[in-house]
């Protein structure tokens, strides 16, 4: 290089800092050193820079400040071949101790350094409103500090190569609220989550989602649920127990939010429904074996089923349509399904009980219990007869005699022709109608 041409370049440079223009550093006796890689420009002891100077590299890297045995030690400033720059403390030619770094596209970081790397305590601002402060080790955000996300959510907790990790608490810009643990910048494992809206989940956390053992609530001005059992997936699966605001609960699995696989409904009057269920839907009742040992006879059986004629339940007297029920062992009445859930509020992707029920199946089964005993079911249909009907009937038994029994044959089929129909009234307005083969 020229020296002249070199000089000249010294004379118009416009320094960072205004000590260091070209008169500024004659008055303390700068001197020019120039070498095939980069440009010196001030103090020199004993041929090594120590002092106030300025260097300007070939490849456009510029620096002004302290020197100390040819390194940079002190306070100064240095500008990077890609346009990022650091102003602070230097140690051994490293910024070392308290500076200020400002990248090229705009981030800034400001706090401690060591070694020429981010360490200890600092506070980084991102291009679009983010911002860490806390600890640092290496470069990276590693043990106490607060983070803020550019969409407002706010992290304040543990950090591990600059990731969340550990106890944290974020609270979220739509008023949600998180209170756990941290893996990899996630929930993951025991954690809270409150919701704005007062519901609240506390269980276990895998990767983000809820996963293992929890406890949800919903809570409404209006309506209180609550479940406890098994996630995954951030979704209901295996066991749980699932309780409605009206006292109602469901015991049973699910699968995916709904109520899959085998369940019961304990209602609050005492009544349970057990069966299975796809898809939050009912689809079939447990097949109970209830069979017991009998020798009556069937004329028997119709003297107990008039006796016991006060199991009806008084509300089928404003009806008018036929109810199916089973009489075991002529003691027991077992409705198919208990249908008063009505009123239920189902939430989170449960299915309406009440249309359900009306799908479910029956599956009595008729197997004898040994092979001594078999069970001795009988079907009974029973009617409740509109006023013109039911004097038209009193005046068919008043013809035929009160302690006669009325016989119809019916011809809807050939099978039906070989029966004898009863008819025997048990209450007001109610009639039992019996077959049995001739």
């Amino acid at each position: 290089m020229n020296y002249q041409t070199v000089l000249d370049q010294i004379k118009c440079y416009e320094p960072h800092f205004e000590d260091y223009n070209f008169l500024a550093l004659q008055k303390v006796d700068a001197q020019l050193t120039i070498t095939n890689s980069y440009i010196y420009y001030g103090q020199l002891v004993n041929n090594m820079r120590h002092g106030k100077g300025i260097l300007l590299q070939q490849n456009g890297r510029k620096y002004e400040g302290q020197w100390q045995n040819d390194h940079k030690q002190g306070y100064g400033w240095e500008q990077l071949t890609n346009g990022s720059q650091y102003e602070g403390n230097y140690s051994i030619g490293k910024p070392n101790g308290q500076g200020k770094f400002t990248w090229a596209n705009g981030e800034v970081y400001e706090g401690q350094w060591n070694s020429g790397v981010r360490e200890g305590r600092g506070t980084w601002y991102g291009l679009k409103g983010q911002k860490y402060q806390g600890e640092w080790i290496n470069n990276l955000a590693c043990g106490y500090g607060e983070y803020i996300h550019s969409n407002g959510n706010r992290y304040v907790g543990n950090f591990k190569d600059g990731l969340k990790n550990g106890e944290g608490l974020e609270y979220f810009s739509n008023g949600d609220r998180y209170e756990g643990n941290y893996l990899n910048g996630q929930p993951h494992g025991y954690g809270q989550y409150y919701w704005s809206n007062g519901t609240l989940f506390q269980g276990y956390f895998k990767e983000g989602l809820r996963c293992g053992q929890g406890f949800w609530k919903r809570s409404e001005e209006q309506s209180t649920d609550e479940y406890q059992g098994e996630y995954y997936e951030d979704k209901k699966n295996g066991y749980g127990i699932y309780r409605w605001s009206n006292g109602n609960e469901y015991r049973g699995n699910f699968l995916n939010d709904f109520k899959h696989g085998y369940g019961e409904i304990h209602y609050i009057d005492g009544k349970i429904l057990k069966g299975n269920w796809e898809q939050g839907k009912f689809v079939a009742e447990e097949n109970y074996n209830l069979s017991k040992k009998t020798s009556h006879s069937f004329d028997n059986q119709i003297i107990k089923i008039v006796n016991n004629s006060h199991c009806f339940n008084q509300s089928f007297q404003n009806q008018n349509k036929f109810i199916d029920n089973q009489f075991i062992n002529c003691n027991q009445i077992q409705n198919n399904v208990y249908n008063d859930c009505e009123n239920e509020k189902l939430c989170n992707s449960f299915s309406d009980v009440t249309n359900n029920n009306n799908q479910c199946k029956n599956n009595s089964n008729n197997d004898p219990a040994t092979s001594q005993t078999f069970r001795t079911t009988k079907t009974i249909r029973i009617r409740q007869y509109q006023k013109e009907k039911s004097k038209n009937m009193s005046q068919q038994t008043s013809q035929n005699g009160p302690s006669t029994p009325i016989k119809e044959i019916s011809e809807k089929n050939e099978k039906q022709k070989t029966q004898t129909k009863f008819c025997i009234k048990v209450q007001n307005n109610f009639y039992l109608h019996l077959r049995r083969p001739k």
